[in-house]
Formats: structure tokens, sequence, C-alpha cells
């Protein structure tokens, strides 16, 4: 269930309302403050702490946007950007569908590229990524800085300072390259051969976005695959990206 900010929106339209619906005249300037909030991390800052779906309005943005905050994992205040952890999502898709996102933000889903973009073009943001293998093995790589630039410029990474236990395959293959799906991008053809979404670089070392093939596959390098990580041959389990402002 979205929380704070949901019946914020009407204090936007000039109508502000307290959670169950009744007219509060104090809340307003609370209302107004919250719905400022620019990421998790600031609703951390405001003592909610609990994991969950949240609106956030991103300076950058034109609208509020709806986000899954992870407030309890290594200090909290993460902004989630991907999860696979059950292939009830097809993440075989096309441009728009990656720019703009899809799927459910309590299950399986892509934030959307323009929206990471914005949420890390104006302040230094870290990236954790969570990996999970069906025998519950699980890694950590983290990243001390992370940018997502515009459309203009594909969506290109900026990814740098690893750190974690885990072999770090994203930066070697995946650093300043720019996004492919299937129906546009520089590779294309690696989106169309990989079933998936991602900064591919002839091809990957990363397929966080390939298809679920729950563990070992005998096809090549088209699952969920971290190289570093179980290799080309087995899809994972579990696998979370998220950011935070440092």
């Amino acid at each position: 269930m979205a929380r704070i900010c949901d019946f914020c929106f009407l204090f936007i339209l000039g109508v502000t309302v307290s959670a169950n619906n009744t007219y509060n005249p104090g809340q307003q300037t609370k209302c107004g403050s919250l719905c400022t909030l620019t990421d998790c991390s600031d609703l951390l800052r405001q003592g909610f702490t609990a994991n969950g779906v949240y609106t956030i309005k991103p300076s950058t943005l034109w609208r509020p946007l709806q986000v899954y905050c992870d407030q309890t994992t290594a200090g909290g205040g993460w902004t989630v950007i991907q999860r696979r952890q059950d292939g009830s999502e097809n993440f075989n898709r096309p441009w728009i569908d990656y720019a703009y996102g899809f799927g459910s933000l309590e299950g399986e889903f892509w934030l959307g590229n323009e929206f990471i973009h914005r949420l890390t073009s104006t302040v230094p943001n870290e990236l954790r990524i969570e990996l999970q293998d069906f025998e519950n093995d699980y890694r950590v790589a983290q990243y001390g800085r992370f940018v997502v630039g515009p459309e203009s410029d594909l969506y290109r990474s900026s990814i740098a300072f690893f750190s974690g236990n885990v072999t770090d395959s994203l930066t070697p293959t995946h650093n300043n390259v720019q996004f492919s799906t299937v129906d546009n991008g520089p590779e294309s053809t690696c989106a169309q051969a990989y079933k998936g979404g991602f900064w591919y670089n002839k091809c990957h070392a990363v397929n966080i976005n390939g298809l679920y093939l729950k563990g070992k596959h005998d096809s090549y390098a088209d699952g969920v695959n971290w190289l570093g990580f179980r290799g080309y041959h087995y899809s994972l389990k579990f696998t979370e990206m998220k950011i935070r402002p440092h």
C-alpha cells in the first residue's frame, strides 16, 4: 500500500485531507512538506522507517513518482530500481517500457530509465545490487558512484568504486555504456540474443534482466546471469538494484 503522499496529491491541487479523508487544516503545512520529499532517504530522515511503496517528488521530475523504499538494509534510505524474484514479469521488452518502467513495485519490476536518470542526475548516488541463488547463497555488489544519463545519450551508465563479497562483473563490461533493448540502442542484437534490456557491451557479463530460468540452464547466457557468481549457465533466484544519495 502506498504511503504518506497519496493523500497529499489533493494538497497539490489546493485541497487538503487527512489520511482518513477528513479535512484537517493543521495538516496542510506537514502535507505540503512531505510532498517535497525527493527520495527514500528523505523519507527515512523524516522517520518513515518501514519498507514499502511511497510517493516521492524529485525536483527534476514533472510529477510525483511511486517507488519502493528499502528502509532497513545497510542503513536504509534505498530507492529500489529493479527486482527479480519469481519470474512473474516479462523483462524482454521494448525501449519505451524500459524508459518509463513496468511491473509491480511489490513484486518484479524495472523503475524506468527516465526516472533513474532523474534520480541520479542532480546528486551523487551509490548503487547496491543484491544477488541470491537457489541454494540461498547471498552476495552483494556495491558501487560508490552510479549515474544514468539522459535519453539523448541513450541512458548511458557511469559506475565506479566497487566493494562487496562477489566478483565485480558490472564495471569492467557495463560502465560508460549506452542502454539497449530489442528495438533500440547500439547493442540491440545483444538484447535480442539475451532476452532483456541492459547496458549491453559486446554483449554482457551481467544479464540480470534476462529470462528467469530457475537455476542451471543449458542455454547460453540468456538467464538472470552474473558471470562472477554462478556464471552463464545459472539463472539466479533473486536480484535487487537500489540507489541512495550520499
